[in-house]
Parts: structure tokens; C-alpha cells; sequence
């Protein structure tokens, strides 16, 4: 028997329910624009028994239907096992060659069960967690499948998702090293440091040399949508700190005080609205990774106590008076020229060092359009899986498209350029990123411009005085707590304080 699976949870649950009772099967994995070359794939064999599971048609419907007459005339048996609406419009086509099997089953494993009358208990408890879709197990099984996928998808394992069937129809052949994958994917996702070029390759290189080392700091340099997180994670991820958390901040767009609690915590009755002692990601951090985005737009005069806690390896919560020691390692990153904010008196010369004990740049994406192609496949897999829908490769004539682009925001625009594409449905990639389809980019006065957080207030309090100084109902109408307002207008008011001083 031959087996066709869609690269797919629902797909790959149903094909293990099958694998159950059919150990002998012989497993292929397919995508909705795959299916005319994976039937195209199937030779002779003498038990010409073929079970298709999931997958929609996203190639040209001719050329499948051609495969399946062909594989009719020579005597196969095809059975295809299909929910939802998709696949409507094909299946009288598909009728004239193969069992076509689609009725109101909550999911594929249920249609699968019912069809073959598979009563074992393992496949049973399958469907059921495929029904409620919840639970601790379900996430772990979403996990190993998604991690599986990914290694396929990638093709650095053709096997990774066969063995995964094979393993959830027998789950007690999965390994610790299955359950580290699955823990790894649930932490990381499908994060990776898409690339083939020279510099991407060094870079790679030297996450791994720093990553060994769980102390040393590292400053990530690179323009805005270059990866910087991404890298920092990457660096966790190796390094013996693994196992521990991972906390990111980004220390732009907060003002000083806001900024402080968020690192350091605050004790109850700190502040007019401390009702409780909360940590601070230093705390929360502890025995792993703190990456501090942005870090060069730091208020200058909370640098002092950034420096302090890199020095001692400790510090004191807003409010308290007890020191409390940590074991962190922190990794900062900035998309500025960090030396020219020294020399300017806006970053502390001394706290520069500190972090900086390991320099990693991230090269923009103009400078590798060699790595255009594998980046945005990348991306439209992870798309496509939080879509839970098909998404075609990119043509060469495409890829051309992108790679002749300069990309000023990097892969963060890549990414959205690629969104777009889906969204809209249009692949050609000359109008996307032509002003006629994103509009053109209006001339900036870059000295009137104000910051976010004067846009915010200025909203917040036109707010709380149209509903006449109520602050139970602002907070509603805001959707934030009404201890969040409380401190958003307190420190309004010293802002306004500061104004009126300055002036």
C-alpha cells in the first residue's frame, strides 16, 4: 500500500491512524502544489493499493487527473480522503478514477477511522484529541509534527515526517531526542538564520563560538528588520543556557520610570498604583537570556543602574532596599551608530564597554541577494503554516524580482512584501513594490515630527476629558486596567510638569 499525506496536522494524524493497522505502508508526503508529481512518482508494485489523505489541488487539476487515469488503467485502487469545501469543484473529475471520500467528520483522522473501520485504541484516543484540539498532549503532538515538517521543508531530512507518522501510531517509540525537538520548536518556532552567503555563513559561525561561551556579552549591530532578535535567540538557543529563559525588552518608546520597573520590578507601594511586588526581567531572566533591543535609546539616566547590575550581578527593585543577585546573561542590540552616541554625551562610554565585550553585525539584506530566495521560502512556509494554507513556490522569474530590489527594510519588508502577496493574490512582484501599489512615501519633517509617546497621551487624555475626568470609564473605553490609567496619568502630569520647567 501507498500512502500520500499533505504535509499537515491534520493530514499526518490521519495517516498515522492508518499506518496503525497498515505497517507495511510505504509514505509519501505531498503539498496541494506537489500532487501531480507525487502521483507522477508512484511505479509498479504489486499490492496497487493507494490511499491520498488531505491534500487540495493548487497545481494544474489536468495534469493530476492525467496521473490518476494512468494510475487507473493499470489496476490501482485509489482512495481520496478529503474535508471542507476545497475540492468541490474537482471531485466529479476525481470520481471518474478514484474513491473520492469527503463527508462532515469534525477531521481527517475521523474519516480515515470510519472508512476502515479502525477501532484500536491509539487511533481512537488520536481522533479524540484531534476533535478537541486542547491540551497539554495535543500541543505536543502539534510541536513534533510542525518540528517534523520544518526538517522536511527545509530538505534537510526527507525522512522527518514519514518517521513521525510512524512514531504517533507507535508512541512509544518516541525518543527523548523527538521531545527535545518538539520542546525546541515550541520555544524557537521555525526561527532560523536563512542564508547561503559568505556573510551570512561567518555570522552563523560566530553565533556558535559566542554561543559556547554563557557569559560574554554580545552587541547585535544591524538596520532596522536585519534579524537582531532572531540572532539573540539563535545565541540562547546554543549556548548551555538553553534550558533557561529567554526575555526580550526593547528599551525604546518607554519613558525612564516605565522602563525601570519593566527591568528591575517595583515592591507594593512603590508608586501610586503599585498594588503588588512584581519582578522585572532581570529576575525573570534568571539562569538564561536578557536581550535589550534598542538599547542605545536607554534613557541617560537610568544607564547608571544598567551598569551597576552588569557589574555586581545585582540590584534592587523600584521602591525596595534588598539586593538581589542574578545570574544573566544579556545580549543588547542596536540599529545606531553606537560610538557617535558616546561622543555625543547621550550614551555612557563605560556602559558601552560593558556590553560590548563581543561585537556581532548583522550585513543587510542588499548586501546578499543571494540569500533573497531561501529567506522568503522560509517565510512563506511559516505563513503558510500559520494559515494552515497552501502557498506555491516562487517562480525563477519571481525570485529575479526580489533579488533586484534594494531592501531598505530589510527582511522585516521582505516578509511584509510577502504577506502582501498572499493576501492580495498577486505575485507579480515588479507592481507590489512599485508606488502604485504601496502608495508613495510621503516627505517627512523629521523636526516636527513627536515622539510616540506624546501621541499616546495626547490620545489618552483627549479621552478621560470627553468622559468628564471618569477614570472607570476611560480605562473601559481604552480596554486597560484602571491601575494602567492611573499610572499613564500620573506620569502624564510630570511630564507636563518637565514641559512647563523647560519652557
Amino acid at each position: 500500500m501507498i500512502l500520500i499525506a499533505c504535509n499537515s496536522m491534520e493530514s499526518i494524524t490521519a495517516a498515522a491512524a492508518l499506518f496503525r493497522v497498515r505497517p507495511d505502508a510505504e509514505i509519501h508526503i505531498t503539498s496541494a502544489g506537489k500532487v501531480e508529481w507525487s502521483l507522477s512518482q508512484i511505479k509498479n508494485r504489486r499490492d496497487k493499493e493507494l490511499h491520498i489523505i488531505g491534500p487540495g489541488i493548487y497545481c494544474e487539476p489536468v495534469d493530476v487527473f492525467n496521473e490518476l487515469r494512468r494510475l487507473q488503467g493499470k489496476g490501482w485502487h485509489i482512495k481520496w480522503y478529503f474535508t471542507g469545501p476545497y475540492l468541490e469543484q474537482f471531485q466529479d473529475e476525481i470520481r471518474k478514477y478514484a474513491d473520492f471520500i469527503q463527508h462532515d467528520s469534525k477531521s481527517l483522522i475521523g474519516l480515515v477511522i470510519k472508512k476502515n473501520q479502525i477501532t484500536d485504541p491509539v487511533s481512537s484516543a488520536l481522533s479524540d484529541l484531534m476533535d478537541k484540539k486542547e491540551g497539554e498532549r495535543f500541543e505536543f503532538y502539534a510541536d513534533l509534527i510542525h518540528s517534523s515538517i520544518q526538517r522536511y521543508f527545509k530538505f534537510l531530512d526527507y525522512d522527518a515526517v514519514p518517521n513521525i507518522i510512524g512514531k504517533i501510531a507507535n508512541p512509544e517509540l518516541i525518543s527523548d531526542s523527538d521531545r527535545a525537538a518538539a520542546s525546541r520548536h515550541r520555544r524557537y518556532g521555525s526561527r532560523s538564520l536563512s542564508g547561503k552567503s559568505s556573510l551570512i555563513k561567518e555570522l552563523k559561525r560566530m553565533i556558535g563560538k559566542v554561543g559556547d561561551d554563557p557569559y560574554c556579552r554580545v552587541l547585535i549591530i544591524g538596520e532596522t528588520g536585519t534579524g537582531k532578535e532572531t540572532v539573540a535567540r539563535l545565541i540562547h538557543e546554543c549556548s548551555p543556557r538553553k534550558e533557561g529563559p529567554f526575555f526580550a525588552i526593547s528599551c525604546a518608546n518607554l519613558d525612564e520610570n516605565l522602563l525601570e520597573t519593566k527591568l528591575f520590578g517595583h515592591e507594593k507601594g512603590a508608586f501610586t498604583g503599585a498594588l503588588e511586588k512584581r519582578p522585572g526581567v532581570f529576575e525573570m531572566a534568571a539562569g538564561g537570556t536578557l536581550f535589550l533591543d534598542e538599547v542605545a535609546e536607554m534613557p541617560l539616566q537610568l544607564q547608571p543602574r544598567l551598569l551597576r547590575v552588569l557589574q555586581e550581578g545585582s540590584f534592587m527593585r523600584v521602591g525596595g532596599s534588598e539586593e538581589i543577585k542574578v545570574n544573566v546573561r544579556v545580549i543588547s542590540a542596536t540599529n545606531k551608530d553606537i560610538m557617535m552616541e558616546v561622543k555625543k554625551g547621550r550614551f555612557r562610554e563605560d556602559l558601552y564597554y560593558r556590553i560590548n565585550e563581543i561585537t556581532l553585525k548583522i550585513p543587510a539584506l542588499r548586501d546578499r541577494p543571494e540569500d533573497v530566495s531561501p529567506i522568503a521560502e522560509d517565510i512563506l512556509y511559516r505563513l503558510s503554516l500559520e494559515r494552515n494554507k497552501e502557498i506555491p513556490r516562487l517562480k525563477k522569474s519571481q525570485i529575479e524580482s526580489l533579488k533586484k530590489y534594494s531592501w531598505p527594510g530589510n527582511v522585516r519588508e521582505l516578509e511584509g512584501v510577502l504577506l502582501r502577496a498572499i493576501v492580495l493574490g498577486e505575485w507579480n512582484f515588479d507592481k507590489i513594490l512599485s508606488h502604485s501599489m504601496m502608495g508613495p512615501l510621503p516627505e517627512i519633517d523629521v523636526d516636527r515630527i513627536k515622539p510616540l509617546a506624546e501621541h499616546e497621551m495626547g490620545y489618552v487624555l483627549s479621552i478621560f476629558n470627553a468622559l468628564g475626568g471618569n477614570k472607570t470609564r476611560t480605562a473601559k473605553v481604552l480596554g486597560i486596567s484602571l491601575n494602567t490609567l492611573k499610572l499613564k496619568l500620573q506620569q502624564y502630569q510630570s511630564f507636563s510638569k518637565e514641559k512647563n520647567c523647560d519652557a
